[in-house]
């Protein structure tokens, strides 16, 4: 009986854990249909410098970078984590963000995307105050090809 007890205890305490109680977000399956690191190129102008974005998706993480290309310095950079709906029409994003150089996201907050997924072109459609856009349109929209 009491084998039954402990290993009871050690099951729960495990599906627990898995179930992320207490964490503040569900844990969810790793996410591999976004895996890898994505880039654009932003060409420059007379007043803007040539910038590289770098998006990076690794299991449940996400890091995105804005990279000034021609002195290598990083002008903005944010990382946190993400869940997909892969069901969804169109595919829904969710970029819960951890840490943010960048004065108009603040950390702890989440961004509310939309993408789309054709070979190795990424685009995806991010929504302002917390709303999911519904289409892509040129506002808050990012063409990325995978490295």
């Amino acid at each position: 009986m009491r084998r039954f007890v402990l290993s009871f205890i050690a099951v729960s305490l495990i599906a627990f854990v898995i179930a992320g109680c207490g964490s503040g977000h569900k844990s969810s399956p790793v996410n591999t249909e976004l895996e890898g690191v994505w880039t654009k190129y932003a060409p420059g102008t007379e007043t803007v410098p040539e910038i590289t974005i770098t998006f990076v998706f690794h299991e449940n993480d996400w890091e995105l970078t804005w990279i000034e290309t021609e002195t290598s310095t990083i002008v903005s950079r944010m990382l946190g984590t993400f869940s997909l709906d892969t069901e969804s029409d169109p595919k829904e994003l969710n970029l819960y963000i951890v840490e943010s150089s960048d004065e108009s996201q603040d950390e702890g907050t989440t961004i509310y995307g939309i993408y789309e997924l054709s070979g190795d072109n990424l685009i995806i459609a991010s929504g302002d105050g917390g709303i999911r856009p519904t289409s892509f349109t040129a506002y808050n929209t990012i063409d990325l090809v995978k490295e």
